[in-house]
């Protein structure tokens, strides 16, 4: 479904009735859904890593969407982004330098949020 829709009429928010716009995310969607206007707060230390061998990995473009979805997930507060993946950290324990790495630590989580929650 997209602007090639027959009616586009049906698609009330979606590329088709707004393409300067830009496609919206799912999790930009639950949150309008659910009527939460939070967005992350992050640090951001660059060549830093938190290393904990065995955390999950995301893939991420860039530190905002690393942030992001850290601060989605409800077991997530600092984060590490090496290489086009996003990995997860509950602590800051490992913390050292490295190269071409960057890290960071969401700062606003809300606990009561229920897009991180649905989400963790």
């Amino acid at each position: 479904i997209g602007p090639q829709a027959p009616d586009s009429g049906l698609l009330t928010g979606n590329y088709a009735n707004y393409p300067d716009e830009g496609c919206k995310t799912i999790l930009e969607g639950l949150k309008v859904g659910l009527g939460e206007s939070i967005n992350s707060t992050c640090t951001e230390m660059q060549n830093t890593d938190y290393y904990q061998p065995g955390n999950q990995g995301v893939s991420a473009a860039s530190t905002e969407e690393c942030c992001e979805l850290c601060f989605l997930n409800s077991e997530c507060n600092y984060w590490t982004l090496y290489d086009g993946t996003c990995y997860f950290k509950e602590t800051d324990a490992g913390k050292k330098t490295s190269n071409g790495r960057t890290s960071g630590q969401c700062t606003n989580k809300n606990t009561m949020s229920k897009v991180q929650n649905s989400n963790g």
